[in-house]
């Protein structure tokens, strides 16, 4: 921003360490997957023993993805048949 006083011109900027700090704020996304067996013809059995909770907590994009009766948080750039044969895209976090 230019104030002109006078002849003198003076100029100020807004602090760096505060617009770099604003720019470097870090975000988590907490996340709770509940999964079931699939023999339940993909809905969900409220009277199954047989549920898996896993928390997952990041800082960076990823994507879900569903392993049998598990779930695992993977890169972006990661492909499903790398993690294993039987894994299937769930959602993806950005």
């Amino acid at each position: 921003m230019l104030h002109n006083e006078g002849q003198q011109i003076v100029t100020t900027q807004p602090h760096m360490h505060n617009a770099f700090s604003a720019m470097q704020q870090k975000y988590e996304v907490y996340m709770r997957c509940v999964t079931w067996s699939r023999d339940s013809h993909g809905l969900f059995d409220y009277e199954s023993k047989n549920i898996a909770k896993k928390n997952i907590k990041t800082q960076t994009g990823g994507k879900i993805l569903r392993v049998n009766d598990d779930v695992e948080f993977v890169s972006i750039r990661t492909k499903p048949e790398e993690v294993d044969t039987n894994a299937k895209p769930m959602i993806i976090v950005r």
